[in-house]
């Protein structure tokens, strides 16, 4: 997708989608089970500097026979051309294993896109939510980057959700957001287990669901929009929770993926 201005959606694409070539410039471990991979172009025809932050890539099996698997780029375009993926072990998948146990820094990945069409369509100065599960917070990470570059200073609120506190990473990216952007606030939510310990101001930690989490901050959204991405089974419930707190239904765009 392209922009006439700096927030204007179009419902176009910059370009058709394509193959390109990508080096693993790192592959580390964020936790038990995620992978934090970060992949730059091998020539500058391989640039993906025009995808929009919110899209995702295809990356290509390495045998026949493997399904190609989607995962939303987690950055907004840097000057590099890389991007970031963030990915969740999925026991007993073959391409989730060759990625977590073979793909090794150096070497070289396919990929096809970008994809998707969960980008930011709101217009300038709008206040935000945005609501992630598990490794639905790669899209919300390129979006909130995408919105703090552009250093608008409307008031950006981000739920993000996981089984357990292991599950959560990155956090050193929200306390830094939480430290020096006084318009960000945000709030983790864990399902099972312990809270996070060590939080800076700023962020807050929750025991429960993120709609559990919304329906009881006390928060009124009246004005704001919102922006989902996480597994299928959270979005019926995070929706209507927003709703109760005061997003328009009509302004709740969605990215549902199995994770």
């Amino acid at each position: 997708m392209t922009r006439h201005d700096a927030l204007a959606w179009q419902d176009v694409v910059p370009h058709q989608e394509r193959v390109v070539n990508l080096r693993v410039k790192s592959h580390r471990m964020a936790g038990p089970n995620t992978l934090i991979l970060t992949l730059a172009p091998v020539t500058p025809a391989d640039a993906l500097c025009q995808f929009m932050p919110g899209q995702y890539l295809e990356i290509l099996p390495p045998k026949a026979g493997w399904l190609a698997r989607a995962y939303s780029i987690g950055n907004a375009p840097r000057d590099d051309g890389s991007v970031e993926l963030q990915i969740r072990r999925v026991m007993g998948g073959r391409l989730s294993e060759w990625l977590f146990e073979s793909l090794h820094e150096g070497e070289l990945v396919m990929a096809r896109g970008p994809q998707g069409k969960f980008t930011l369509r709101s217009a300038p100065g709008t206040p935000l939510v945005f609501v992630a599960g598990g490794t639905g917070f790669a899209p919300i990470k390129a979006l909130i980057e995408q919105q703090l570059a552009l250093g608008l200073q409307a008031d950006i609120r981000l739920i993000w959700g996981a089984g357990r506190r292991e599950d959560l990473y990155e956090l050193d990216i929200l306390a830094a957001w939480a430290q020096h952007e006084a318009r960000v606030h945000c709030t983790l939510a864990v399902d099972h287990g312990p809270l996070p310990d060590g939080l800076p101001a700023g962020i807050l930690a929750v025991s429960g669901s993120v709609a559990q989490a919304i329906s009881t901050s006390g928060v009124n959204l009246a004005g704001y929009d919102g922006y989902i991405a996480g597994p299928p089974a959270m979005m019926s419930s995070v929706v209507e929770a927003l709703v109760f707190a005061g997003v328009d239904r009509e302004r709740v765009r969605v990215d549902s993926f199995g994770l």
